[in-house]
C-alpha cells in the first residue's frame, strides 16, 4: 500500500515485508549456518520476486524488502565465502504457481 500524498510505501506494510524477507531469511540461516560452518561447506539460496531487479511503485514495499534481502545475501557471501559456504540470489519475474508462467517444480528443478 503506497502513502497517497508522497507516493512511498506505508511502514506498516514494509514493516510486513521485512518481517517475511529479511526476518525470515535470517531465522532460516540462524538455523542452518552453525551445521554449514562444521561440516566447512554448504549453500544458501535466496530467491526474491520480480521487484528486486525491477522495482515500482505498485511493488514499493517488496521491492524495499527485496533490496535488503539481498544486501543481507551479499554480507553473508562476503562473510561465509572463505568458510566453503556459497551465498547466491535469485530473482523469479512473473507470477510462480500451478499454470502460472512459472512452475514450481521447473523452479525447484532449476534452483
Amino acid at each position: 500500500m503506497m502513502h497517497s500524498r508522497t507516493g512511498t510505501p506505508a511502514s506498516e506494510d514494509v514493516r510486513l515485508s521485512l518481517g517475511l524477507s529479511v526476518l525470515g531469511a535470517i531465522d532460516s540461516v540462524q538455523a542452518v549456518l552453525p551445521a554449514m560452518r562444521e561440516r566447512g561447506r554448504g549453500t544458501l539460496l535466496f530467491t526474491t520476486g520480480g521487484a528486486a531487479v525491477a522495482p515500482s511503485a505498485a511493488r514499493a514495499s517488496s521491492a524495499v524488502s527485496y533490496s535488503a534481502e539481498m544486501a543481507y545475501a551479499r554480507l553473508l557471501h562476503e562473510e561465509s565465502g572463505p568458510e566453503g559456504i556459497r551465498v547466491a540470489h535469485t530473482a523469479i519475474v512473473g507470477a510462480l504457481g500451478p499454470g502460472q508462467q512459472h512452475e514450481p517444480a521447473t523452479v525447484a528443478e532449476l534452483l
